[in-house]
């Protein structure tokens, strides 16, 4: 198996680089002379520009301002595919490149959802297991807090017990949308 596909149940934020940014590149910094300059990684900026003209992404981490990894994220078809990462040489050989590959591999496999199940994504020319996702229960702590938050702004605002009212179902709302959501790999395919 591959470094990059997790094993076992996890968490979005257990991919989470320590100590890296990860930013989305658009074309005005793709074009920028500047974000070259601020970049340990060699890359071709009409590569990068070619993908985000062709509905595709680009992503790069960066550590104090400097960027260390790109990825270039293409769509073709119905499918997401990244097989043009670069890496800063100082990274290159250390684990956190591949960290930063299984955050990536999980983001396009994430974006790819709610995609056809015939098309999935590829990464580094392999294509990757069906993403699954396990959603928790009702967030009844956000669910409260976010109740009384915008119960108390709506009453400041409308000055009356109606804001309460209206705050009730935000809190449902939120606490539905932020509800805990583990994933895995389904590797029973491979």
């Amino acid at each position: 198996m591959e470094k990059y596909i997790v094993s076992g149940e996890f968490s979005s934020s257990s991919l989470e680089v320590q100590g890296y940014s990860l930013i989305e590149v658009g074309k005005g910094k793709a074009k920028s002379e500047n974000f070259r300059e601020m970049s340990e990684v060699s890359f071709d900026p009409e590569k990068l520009l070619d993908a985000l003209e062709n509905k595709g992404n680009v992503y790069a981490y960066k550590k104090k301002g400097i960027v260390k990894a790109l990825y270039i994220v293409r769509w073709s078809g119905n499918r997401y595919s990244c097989n043009e990462c670069f890496y800063a040489p100082d990274i290159e050989d250390e684990p956190v490149k591949d960290l930063m590959d299984a955050q990536m591999a999980f983001l396009i496999s994430h974006n790819s959802l709610n995609l056809s199940k015939d098309e999935r994504p590829v990464f580094k020319n392999a294509v990757m297991p069906e993403l699954k996702v396990k959603k928790g229960g009702f967030n009844w702590a956000m669910g409260a807090a976010f109740a009384a938050l915008y119960g108390v702004i709506f009453s400041q605002s409308l000055g009356n017990m109606t804001g309460y009212l209206i705050g009730i179902p935000m809190g449902i709302s939120m606490g539905l949308c932020l509800q805990n959501k583990t994933y895995h790999y389904d590797l029973t395919e491979a």
